[in-house]
């Protein structure tokens, strides 16, 4: 009975792992839509045809949003997940939230201390914060050149 109930908890487990990675795909689809949708509208403005870059530019505006919603209805922000910490981060990034995308980079790096990359996401992050986030912003840069000094992330 204990090695059944074992097996239905672990099967259960899977399903819900596979479930959220489902979820993350569809979401980081929608993000990339709406990253594609904007660098569109920006095309249109630029040749003049301004009806379709604000028709465009609305449409991007509320994928991301979308998306966004997406994440923290899955309670990106406090996931132990390090991809979709960071794929949460970038999104936030995008929509020009530094300071959570701080929060959600600096759990992402407690999760995996190793991640230059995540370093490095984290003082581009931290730079954009202003003065008073420079000291920050520099440590989390060493940080990525220590784990990985050749990196051209």
């Amino acid at each position: 009975m204990r090695t059944c109930l074992t097996l239905i908890v672990a099967t259960v487990s899977l399903a819900a792992a596979y479930a959220q990675d489902a979820d993350t795909a569809s979401i980081q689809a929608k993000v990339a839509e709406g990253i594609k949708t904007r660098d569109a509208s920006v095309a249109a403005f630029a040749q003049g045809q301004a009806d379709e870059g604000r028709k465009l530019g609305e449409t991007s505006v509320t994928l991301l949003h979308e998306a966004r919603e997406a994440y923290d209805a899955m309670g990106a922000a406090e996931s132990n997940d390090f991809g979709v910490l960071v794929a949460y981060a970038d999104l936030l990034v995008e929509q020009g939230d530094h300071d959570l995308a701080e929060k959600a980079l600096l759990r992402a790096v407690d999760v995996d201390r190793e991640s230059a990359q995540a370093w490095l996401k984290l003082g581009q992050t931290e730079s954009r914060l202003g003065p008073r986030s420079e000291t920050r912003a520099i440590r989390s840069l060493r940080q990525a050149a220590a784990i990985e000094p050749k990196s051209e992330a």
